[in-house]
């Protein structure tokens, strides 16, 4: 080979030892100078793209640090692109989520203080009025405290539905139900409370209707009675609340409308929420603890259906219940 090369050099000009020598010199110069370029060139390469990895890992490494510390305001830059724009993205997005829930938390705790505290001030009033001989210690005074103690139980009940409704641990038994029945049974129920309000409470569901839902009966029952209760309680004397149910194709839809007072627009977005109530005005003893419209949409949820409502201030509302048909 060294002869080849030898030759191919001569070939080219290069006659003498001289000429060859001169020329090692300067290919091993120009190696070095390529050497050195090509390093430096990599160092630059490898400098930027470490600064470019490693600054957006370095933010987040801060954030989380920061969000650690309960700082769920931080946020990182999603513009890198790339695999780290997606990880920036997935971060923001988690913790735009624990801000949330962290929000709900907190309104929950002082929306269920709230609520609590009414029953539990009046109790401790009357009882520190009954000790000091400000109030007479009779029936009347044990019909007002077994009233405040059933609201505690009856919120305390209703937190613990809406908690295991919520967390999906809600025990259901689903079956086949007749609806006819359950309307039957309800509106039966709420006759005398709708009279004594003034309010017409009829129903255009025959008791030998065969239609069928698919759904736990007690729940299922819980729900129309919240429904109703609702609508009469929001209806004037001489309005009327009607409940109807038809089949539409393979659900039914469940509904119970009013001519009372209505909800607006925003008053309609917020309805299903927790302790949420359209007229503030009303106190606890009217206006209920406003969970139950919560109750009814998860329990509704929860049996594979779906609840919308419908209204107009001045108008009445329509809530529609939704259900999977039974077989039966």
């Amino acid at each position: 080979p060294g002869v080849l090369v030898e030759d191919a050099l001569l070939f080219l000009g290069y006659s003498g030892t001289g000429e060859l020598a001169g020329l090692d010199s300067d290919l091993g110069s120009g190696v070095i100078v390529v050497t050195l370029l090509v390093t430096a060139t990599s160092a630059l390469i490898v400098g930027w793209w470490a600064r470019r990895t490693l600054r957006p890992i370095g933010a987040m490494t801060v954030a989380t640090a920061q969000m650690a510390e309960g700082d769920l305001s931080v946020r990182v830059d999603e513009g890198v692109g790339g695999e780290l724009g997606e990880l920036a993205t997935s971060f923001n997005n988690m913790v735009s989520s624990l801000a949330a829930e962290d929000d709900r938390r907190r309104r929950l705790t002082n929306d269920v203080a709230h609520e609590l505290r009414t029953p539990l001030a009046n109790v401790a009033g009357y009882l520190e009025a009954a000790d000091d001989g400000l109030v007479e210690i009779g029936p009347a005074l044990f019909e007002i405290l077994r009233d405040e103690t059933s609201q505690l139980s009856h919120i305390v009940d209703d937190l613990q539905d809406l908690s295991l409704a919520e967390s999906g641990r809600l025990h259901l038994i689903k079956t086949d139900v007749r609806l006819s029945e359950v309307i039957r049974t309800t509106v039966a129920s709420f006759g005398s409370r709708a009279e004594s309000a003034g309010v017409e409470l009829r129903t255009t569901v025959s008791t030998d209707d065969p239609i069928s839902v698919v759904g736990d009966p007690a729940r299922l029952r819980q729900i129309a009675t919240n429904l109703v209760e609702n609508a009469i309680r929001h209806t004037e004397a001489g309005g009327q609340v009607v409940v109807r149910a038809e089949r539409a194709g393979d659900m039914v839809d469940f509904s119970i409308s009013d001519t009372g007072v209505g909800m607006s627009d925003d008053e309609v977005a917020h309805v299903f929420e927790r302790f949420y109530r359209a007229d503030e005005s009303r106190s606890r003893a009217t206006g209920g603890s406003g969970l139950g419209l919560a109750i009814v949409h998860q329990l509704v949820t929860a049996m594979g259906g779906t609840i919308a409502v419908t209204s107009g201030v001045g108008v009445g509302s329509t809530f529609t219940v939704s259900l999977p048909v039974g077989d039966g």
